[in-house]
């Protein structure tokens, strides 16, 4: 397997543990508020800050994992780029996404 190839099935590998990594954070999430529903009785007046604090909580978790989820790397000259939904072309080499080897 060439560098490229090897390269990009690492990034597609990257690619899905982030995935699930928003996945498990979400549903950690909705398991902390099942808990706090739970418990309602006992929190009583504090109820509603702290269903404001999970919701808050949650969306923060979710930013910080997705924070970078469309930067490439380009594997031949190291350039950091966005890329489009749909793929991406590195500006300066003009390696595209997922490209094999030439």
């Amino acid at each position: 397997m060439g560098k490229h190839s090897a390269y990009w099935r690492d990034y597609q590998q990257a690619q899905v543990r982030g995935a699930l990594k928003i996945f498990a954070a979400i549903v950690g999430w909705i398991a902390l508020v099942i808990v706090a529903v739970l418990v309602q009785k006992s929190l009583a007046a504090a109820f509603p800050y702290v269903m404001g604090g999970l919701l808050l909580g949650l969306v923060v978790s979710i930013l910080f994992l997705s924070r970078n989820v469309y930067k490439v790397t380009c594997p031949e000259c190291t350039t950091r780029y966005e890329r489009s939904k749909w793929g991406g072309t590195c500006p300066t080499c003009g390696l595209k996404l997922l490209q094999p080897d030439p």
